[in-house]
């Protein structure tokens, strides 16, 4: 994965066409790989879809700020990876549907697996059970980023993940945002 990017944080000036397209059954979709820190532990997650029209040569890491994610709170700054893989991204979501988070124990190595599909079928907009050679290719169409956040939704320990999904073919933004305490 590429370094982070340090941007700023504050939603900057100009409009931006986007409708949240989030429903309950599509947030668990996303959620999958962490809901067990929601469900076992102290951790909170927030799964969101927009359906957005970005314009030619538009920077996607500006676009984050716009969003009104609780994740990002009113941090002054945001914390980037945009040389993300899909790869990367199933490695974040295997070890935290495997793991589990601070006090859940994880779904362990095959079940979490299949939750992180679960959660990357979700980012890139692919119907609940779809198969996995369709996710894996739909995947690499889309362009991937890591976030990071000072704000205070964020317990600031290891269990804190920020995935944002921008699937071009789709017009749409999937992101996960997941933290955990002990």
């Amino acid at each position: 994965m590429g370094e982070y990017q340090t941007v700023a944080a504050a939603p900057s000036v100009g409009s931006l066409e986007m409708t949240e397209a989030t429903s309950i059954e599509w947030a668990d979709l996303i959620a999958a790989a962490v809901l067990n820190w929601k469900q076992e532990s102290n951790g909170k997650v927030e799964a969101r879809v927009f359906r957005i029209e970005l314009a030619i040569g538009d920077d996607v890491a500006s676009i984050l700020p716009k969003l009104g994610l609780e994740s990002l709170g009113l941090a002054d700054t945001l914390r980037l990876r945009t040389s993300v893989t899909a790869k990367d991204v199933f490695t974040v979501l295997f070890s935290a549907a495997s793991s589990g988070g601070a006090y859940s124990s994880g779904a362990c190595a095959a079940y979490g697996r299949l939750l992180a599909w679960r959660s990357l079928a979700g980012l890139v907009g692919a119907p609940v059970g779809a198969p996995y050679h369709d996710v894996a290719a739909d995947s690499q169409q889309c362009h991937w980023c890591i976030f990071d956040s000072p704000s205070e939704w964020y317990c600031q320990v290891a269990w804190d993940i920020g995935i944002a999904c921008f699937n071009p073919a789709r017009g749409e933004i999937a992101l996960l945002a997941a933290t955990d305490e002990d």
